[in-house]
């Protein structure tokens, strides 16, 4: 039932802001976007480490400084800022929650979701990042360091695939791929495509690892 929850958490944040953008583990994401338009900070960290995202940080930034900022990065497009409210699963009450769904997109490519923002009481609680240029699970593991642990499951229904994710759970971050060949679902030595970027806060940790998360040191055995 908690891995249920976790999912329904994720997939509102997905489906209400209307990314539905799945890469796969096989290729190289084509095409691209010139580097002025990538927001690469995952990697180079500035202007702050994760879990801080352009000074956004979740749990503790308010809304209101969120659409400042959003408002003025260069590779966003600001008229695409947009809300709607929704129903999440907290992992800090064990139940549901209102909270409100910001979304913005990219200037380039024109109409692609760049983040999604959870906002609970005017807070920022977590935010997912969707890059678009060529960033692999390697590239983010030799910015901020290896994992703690692996989880990978088979989703069904609208997004169907094999989703493979890392979590760092001292800094709140997850990657997520999701192969649409739900037949080969297990953690493979191949190269992995990032399709988004998880910032969580804090209370993830209440339930956070599962049962079946591998730990990182383990994932060869």
């Amino acid at each position: 039932m908690r891995i249920f929850y976790m999912r329904i958490a994720i997939l509102l944040i997905l489906i209400v802001t209307g990314c539905s953008r799945f890469d796969s583990t096989q290729r190289n994401p084509e095409p691209t976007v010139q580097e002025r338009y990538r927001d690469t900070t995952i990697i180079t960290r500035d202007p702050c480490h994760p879990p801080c995202w352009y000074m956004i940080k979740p749990g503790i930034s308010t809304k209101d400084e969120a659409n400042q900022i959003l408002s003025s990065l260069p590779f966003l497009d600001s008229s695409t800022i947009r809300e709607r409210e929704t129903v999440y699963w907290d992992p800090v009450i064990g139940g549901d929650k209102d909270g409100v769904l910001l979304a913005v997109d990219y200037l380039k490519p024109e109409g692609q979701q760049a983040s999604g923002f959870l906002i609970v009481d005017g807070v920022i609680m977590d935010f997912t990042i969707y890059p678009n240029y060529s960033l692999t699970f390697q590239d983010v593991i030799e910015s901020i360091g290896p994992p703690d642990y692996i989880r990978v499951f088979s989703q069904t229904g609208m997004f169907q695939g094999c989703n493979t994710q890392l979590l760092w759970l001292n800094i709140g971050v997850k990657i997520n791929n999701t192969n649409q060949n739900i037949k080969d679902c297990a953690y493979q030595k191949k190269i992995y495509y990032v399709d988004s970027v998880d910032y969580m806060h804090n209370g993830w940790l209440k339930v956070w690892p599962l049962e079946s998360d591998i730990p990182w040191t383990e994932r060869s055995k």
